[in-house]
């Protein structure tokens, strides 16, 4: 069984590069994936490749190692945005041979569970074999008509008339004063919506993604400051936006709205048919998040993640112990309850 267990990251690329555009995705790329991992100090940054002839199966992802009450558990996750695998051919013997060989890799690497976040774009769930799951819509532009900007509802361009009118020079720069100062603008941002640990990130790793090939950094410029500022990563059919932030001057000014409508234009001179702008902060329909994505497009797609347990008995047995324990909360239904 021709089962890779260390693999080269070159011959990695090299592969992805021969994929058709509409499997190709920024965030399955090993740089992405590596940079993401630097987040955590237990954990690191794999990729699992299966190969026949000139069939792949490639799936990259953040194994972390976590001890808990003295036990350690290994598992699998997707990097910050989207992941999972993507395969060069939809062969159904190939793809079962191939998944035959991941679950070899996943006894040998001691794995207790998985959670994937699959591309709406992408949509390469159907390479997973687990439990995938309909988690919320998401706001998809499509950049396929040359009229694109006709996507905008109208008050939200008028907006970004204004904005520009008012002064807004909105700018493609990845110049170590605009990194700078997006990092800096970033941190203020989260602290100011008291977002989520998710949400947060050391700033080297922020460089890092930045300074990706893959990456285009979208700055706002009022009165000679950067008052707001956004990363995207684009690669074969789609774009997708990644970090936002946003001073109070920038909200007033609607600089995000002139930013987004900056990107959908990067994306289709890039020749990406999609900007995937993603959903909420929840799955409510009402969520002012996917309200304002919502005004630059009604296309929606589905966000779907996956999930699967691999050692269900002794996960079972450290969940229950962990809530009789009072470590855990019995009402804590994440996959992954004990990080």
């Amino acid at each position: 069984m021709p089962l890779i267990m260390k693999v080269d990251l070159d011959e990695i690329n090299s592969l992805l590069d021969e994929l058709p555009k509409s499997k190709q995705h920024p965030m399955l790329r090993p740089e992405y994936v590596i940079a993401m991992s630097n987040e955590n100090a237990n954990a690191q940054a794999e990729f699992f490749l299966y190969k026949e002839n000139n069939a792949f199966y490639y799936h990259p992802f953040i194994l972390t190692r976590t001890i808990v009450s003295s036990v350690i558990i290994n598992d699998i996750e997707s990097a910050y945005g989207f992941g999972g695998p993507i395969s060069s051919s939809a062969d159904v013997k190939f793809l079962h041979r191939a998944n035959d060989a991941y679950n070899a890799y996943i006894e040998k690497r001691d794995i207790c569970a998985e959670f994937i976040r699959f591309s709406p774009v992408l949509k390469n769930s159907a390479y997973f074999v687990g439990d995938v799951e309909f988690n919320r819509n998401v706001v998809v532009v499509d950049l396929q008509d040359e009229d694109y900007m006709s996507n905008i509802q109208p008050r939200t361009r008028s907006a970004i008339r204004k904005s520009k009118r008012q002064g807004i020079d909105i700018k493609n720069n990845k110049s170590d004063v605009c990194i700078e100062s997006f990092i800096a603008l970033y941190d203020t941002t989260m602290k100011r919506l008291s977002a989520d640990d998710f949400y947060l990130f050391k700033p080297d790793t922020i460089r890092k993604l930045i300074n990706l090939q893959s990456c285009t950094l979208i700055t706002a410029h009022y009165e000679g400051v950067i008052i707001a500022a956004a990363t995207f990563f684009h690669e074969g059919n789609v774009m997708e936006y990644h970090l936002s932030a946003s001073s109070e001057v920038g909200f007033k000014l609607n600089a995000t709205k002139a930013i987004i409508a900056n990107a959908m234009g990067s994306a289709y001179e890039k020749g990406c048919k999609y900007l995937h702008l993603g959903g909420g902060l929840t799955g409510s329909e009402t969520d002012s998040l996917f309200l304002f994505k919502s005004l630059f497009s009604k296309t929606k797609s589905e966000y779907l993640i996956g999930k699967k347990i691999y050692k269900k008995k002794f996960y079972e047995n450290q969940k229950r112990e962990l809530i009789t324990s009072g470590i855990v909360n019995a009402a804590d239904n994440r996959l992954i309850f004990y990080r």
